[in-house]
């Protein structure tokens, strides 16, 4: 087993130290190109916005970056115009949302290198009265069991579901942990971006919207607190064994985020 993929394999302080041993170890040779990405923009923003310079000089590779969906990075990945995807959710989700836009794809050579994980929050208007609620009437809430605010607690007023459109990890996320792969609300608001979920929960009083915990804080929203995390894993993907270079991020990846926690 090469020692790249021990690395992968591996966990904690010893994982880093060895980390660092392989970046040393296996240079990137000046015939390389930027290794192509593409996919999730979650990942984007919780890793590359931070340690992207880092990450470029563990390596030793620069980065061609393109952020979209996660269902995106991974049709880019086996279609030959990616080296790596990013995801924002269990790869078994991601790649049902692929099948949805290419269902006669081999998704079967497909591995997950899961960095790390971040926490999903549910936006309200900072006119909504309603702070908290345990993960399970969160739940009654995104799947339409339950359709007015005065039935939690709140406001008379209709319950507006607010996410990104199909293919988004985030939802993906969602829908694999606490909604047991079932739809969102019938009639919920399904857009392109976290920004423009941001945006309508900002206008729209009785808005609950599906993002990260950074982008709610960043917009001035409120965060229903819940009873316990829901979380979002942020992974690369890889279609068959991963290159040298592709290790290389990986494993600078890993060691820029935990070092950073620690």
């Amino acid at each position: 087993m090469p020692i790249g993929l021990r690395v992968i394999l591996g966990t904690g302080l010893a994982a880093c130290a060895l980390t660092v041993a392989v970046l040393v170890a296996e240079p990137s040779g000046a015939a390389e190109g930027p290794l192509r990405v593409q996919g999730s923009t979650t990942f984007n923003a919780a890793i590359f916005a931070a340690y992207r310079p880092a990450i470029e000089r563990m390596a030793g590779a620069p980065l061609d970056i393109v952020a979209n969906k996660s269902s995106w990075g991974l049709l880019a990945l086996l279609e030959g115009r990616a080296d790596l995807a990013m995801i924002s959710a269990p790869l078994d989700a991601e790649i049902a949302a692929a099948r949805k836009l290419q269902p006669n794809l081999d998704y079967a050579p497909l591995s997950e290198y899961r960095v790390l994980t971040t926490r999903i929050a549910f936006a309200v208007n900072p006119s909504n009265p309603v702070k908290s609620l345990p993960v399970e009437t969160i739940t009654r809430l995104l799947s339409g069991q339950l359709v007015n605010w005065a039935e939690v607690g709140g406001p008379d007023m209709p319950v507006r579901v607010v996410a990104v459109k199909e293919g988004g990890g985030t939802v993906a996320a969602v829908r694999a942990q606490i909604l047991g792969d079932a739809p969102l609300a019938a009639g919920a608001i399904r857009l392109e971006s976290a920004n423009h979920v941001l945006k309508v929960v900002a206008q729209e009083l009785g808005a609950i919207g599906i993002t990260q915990l950074g982008l709610i804080r960043k917009a001035g929203l409120h965060e229903i607190e819940t009873d316990r995390p829901v979380e979002q894993p942020l992974s690369y993907v890889t279609a068959g064994l991963p290159s040298k270079q592709a290790l290389r991020v990986i494993d600078a990846t890993r060691f820029a985020t935990v070092n950073d926690r620690d």
